[in-house]
């Protein structure tokens, strides 16, 4: 089994090291490829006809590439650039949770694994709800966050394994997110789609703006990932194919009335 590891947090981030920690009982070959910084946020962003550099390091025995750019350069480099052909990708242990579509749509974790299910490459994204909200959004120093490697690190690893003994039922990839607290309590559920966002504060210049808030949730969540995750652990088996099919055979009859 050759598993790709990968992050959106930056290759210094602890989060990286426990995901090697969950893959390496069952890879024959790990592929190690982080973003150089944080990359929390930007999504599917690429970089098109500009030049990306990259910085070989190791990370406990593991050699890979600290690669400056999006969570997508990054999988595009190990793809593409290096032809490599992994059989799983693993991205995180992300220091943030990704509930929601919306948070899915906008994460470089789940981004990663998007982009690899482009060229048929199953995913598992794996993200927690970190101690410190400052932690989602800078950059890593490893001496200042706490190892996830004993939690969520070993349920983890518990959950890659079962999903390559038994697949993904079907799925691209899957969103699994961490509680704040250790717990072994898992489920499968759906992902919440009715947030919205509050602007805490805007500040508007001649030719710049910067724009404060965040995403709120609905006041009383229903049997989804944003109901549960305050003490499950949660898994939402996704699929990057965002056509409706049913709609398509509608359109099909309707379309042809024009």
């Amino acid at each position: 089994m050759k598993i790709l590891v990968t992050n959106d947090d930056g290759y210094k981030s602890t989060g990286i090291r426990a995901a090697l920690a969950a893959v390496k009982p069952f890879a024959s070959e790990i592929y190690l490829f982080a973003p150089y910084e944080q990359q929390s946020g930007v999504g599917g962003k690429v970089t098109f006809s500009e030049e990306i550099k990259f910085t070989e390091y190791e990370l406990d025995g593991i050699k890979g590439y600290a690669v400056h750019g999006t969570p997508a350069d990054v999988i595009r480099m190990a793809l593409i650039v290096k032809g490599l052909k992994p059989d799983l990708i693993v991205s995180g242990i992300n220091f943030g949770e990704q509930i929601g579509s919306v948070a899915v749509h906008m994460s470089g974790t789940m981004a990663a694994l998007v982009y690899g299910a482009a060229f048929g490459i199953p995913g598992i994204g794996l993200s927690m709800v970190p101690q410190d909200e400052a932690h989602k959004f800078h950059n890593h120093n490893e001496s200042e966050l706490h190892s996830m490697e004993d939690y969520p690190g070993k349920i983890a690893t518990k959950i890659v394994g079962y999903a390559i003994k038994n697949g993904l039922s079907g799925a691209e990839f899957w969103n699994v997110n961490f509680p704040k607290e250790p717990s072994e309590e898992v489920i499968v559920v759906p992902m919440e789609r009715s947030w919205h966002w509050q602007n805490e504060e805007i500040t508007l210049k001649e030719d710049s703006f910067i724009e404060w808030g965040k995403m709120l949730p609905p006041k009383e969540p229903k049997g989804n990932d944003l109901e549960h995750i305050c003490d499950k652990i949660t898994i939402t088996p996704c699929k990057a194919d965002f056509t409706d099919f049913e709609a398509i055979k509608r359109l099909k009859e309707g379309i042809k009335r024009i």
